[in-house]
């Protein structure tokens, strides 16, 4: 029917103007204000403006590639969230995650890498995901949490590349176990 409606979770981003101090509380430490819509607020989307799932991911990997890391947060935010059981919605957590990354927004992409993690436990981003973990922890200052990851990661993974990765970085801060 055309004038069938469908709710859809409003994302806030960072510096989008008004929405941005309703949708974001001083405790986004605790909930990631980038991947997890706010539990107050929904926006109406006629179903002729929903894209194509396929459609809709290309676009969000178009604007990673391009630079423009908010928007590509953004839809990959809101495409898991209209396609949660969608083949690539592990994919899309993953590159919302490196948007944050990326953004130099370690703080964000931790609390993003880790969700993917927690989610999609048998994803093939699950390494690189845990690596880019351990590298935004490192970035912060807590080298203790990186290792710990690390370590883990080895565990899991040891023939990755990701865990050759980690070895690396890891060895120029001063451990590599």
């Amino acid at each position: 029917e055309p004038d069938q409606e469908i709710k859809v979770a409003q994302v806030g981003i960072p510096g989008s103007g008004a929405e941005e101090s309703a949708a974001i509380s001083e405790e986004s430490t605790i909930e990631n204000r980038w991947l997890d819509p706010p539990k107050d607020q929904e926006i109406i989307v006629a179903p002729e403006l929903i894209l194509d799932p396929n459609t809709m991911f290309d676009d969000a990997v178009g604007l990673l590639k391009s630079g423009d890391y908010i928007a590509a947060t953004k839809s990959f935010s809101t495409f898991y969230t209209l396609y949660p059981d969608h083949d690539f919605a592990d994919d899309a957590l993953y590159r919302a995650a490196e948007a944050l990354y990326l953004r130099r927004d370690f703080t964000e992409a931790i609390i993003a890498y880790d969700r993917m993690i927690n989610i999609f436990p048998a994803s093939v981003h699950r390494a690189a995901a845990m690596l880019k973990l351990a590298y935004s922890h490192h970035e912060l200052g807590d080298d203790k949490a990186a290792l710990r990851v690390v370590k883990e990661l080895k565990s899991l993974y040891p023939a990755s590349l990701s865990a050759q990765l980690a070895d690396d970085r890891m060895s120029r801060i001063g451990s590599s176990d």
